[in-house]
């Protein structure tokens, strides 16, 4: 029996998905690729002329999940709430073992200047557009543009730190913990 075509692209993105966030995208070979999917190169190309257009269609893929849990929020709740909804979402959602995103947005974060353009552009899209989630939930709960981007950017970076810090040398500190403590440094009045 033969498979539906979207099946196979499907399965391609997802096996890639897999290997690029364990492995990231320059040790990734696309013989890994097809030995995951056990397909044909003639199949790969039937549906991406690279593996960087294949990374391109993931991440296209892996900015619509990220809007998608966003819907999730709920919006009547204060902008600080919000934000800890937010990161409880993904922080839930990379303990399942299911949500690889983080992961490969990270991995290939640290291997920028080895991608491709056009990969380059659609990852810093990404992150402008992140960025400007956690800008715009600090700016409503007080802070002027300029404290709002300064936490924005300490908050991503430290969660993006602790990530890498736990892959080497792992704590007993969870991330909400974290997280909380940081908000609560953020937010403080003096």
């Amino acid at each position: 029996m033969s498979r539906h075509p979207t099946e196979t692209k499907t399965r391609i993105l997802h096996s890639a998905r897999g290997l690029f966030s364990n492995h990231g995208f320059t040790a990734t070979s696309l013989d890994d690729i097809l030995g995951a999917t056990g397909i044909t190169k003639g199949a790969f190309y039937h549906y991406f002329r690279s593996k960087d257009h294949l990374c391109e269609v993931m991440l296209e893929e892996v900015v619509a999940e990220y809007k998608t849990l966003l819907m999730t929020i709920d919006k009547q709740a204060p902008a600080i709430e919000q934000l800890k909804q937010w990161l409880s979402i993904l922080m839930e959602k990379n303990a399942s073992g299911q949500w690889v995103n983080c992961r490969l947005i990270s991995r290939l974060s640290v291997q920028i200047q080895q991608l491709g353009p056009d990969l380059q552009t659609r990852l810093t899209d990404f992150w402008r557009w992140y960025e400007g989630l956690y800008i715009n939930w600090f700016t409503q709960s007080g802070l002027n543009s300029a404290q709002a981007a300064l936490s924005a950017r300490t908050l991503i970076g430290v969660i993006f730190g602790t990530i890498w810090l736990d892959k080497c040398a792992p704590s007993t500190l969870s991330m909400p913990d974290v997280v909380d403590y940081l908000l609560g440094l953020v937010l403080r009045t003096e």
